[in-house]
């Protein structure tokens, strides 16, 4: 997954980028995505959407801030549980998974 900043988000509104240097590529690697009490026609809208969003938030915000020693960015990042409503739509609970990983990110 590649993350790019727009020069305005560089060098301010209305400025112009001379030799803007593109964000290093990002790859995020989940070893497994098990969705508990959703229908089984949900998983690829949930999968889809979650993409979806977890792009546009490294887009728009970049990665956050390097965490302390031990954390995510160091290598791997404890399993951990995300609870999300299964009645409401894939959509949904798509992009409330990629905000939890984002946040976890740190």
């Amino acid at each position: 997954m590649g993350v790019r900043r727009s020069p305005s988000d560089v060098w301010g509104p209305g400025r112009r980028a001379h030799a803007a240097r593109p964000a290093p590529p990002v790859q995020v690697s989940i070893d497994s995505f098990e969705l508990v009490g959703f229908p089984p026609a949900h998983r690829f809208g949930v999968t889809a959407a979650f993409e979806l969003e977890l792009r546009r938030l490294l887009e728009v915000r970049g990665l956050p801030p390097a965490p302390t020693p031990g954390g995510a960015r160091d290598g791997e990042a404890a399993p951990d549980t995300i609870r999300v409503d299964p009645s409401g739509s894939a959509s949904v609970a798509g992009r409330a998974i990629a905000r939890a990983v984002y946040g976890r990110l740190r």
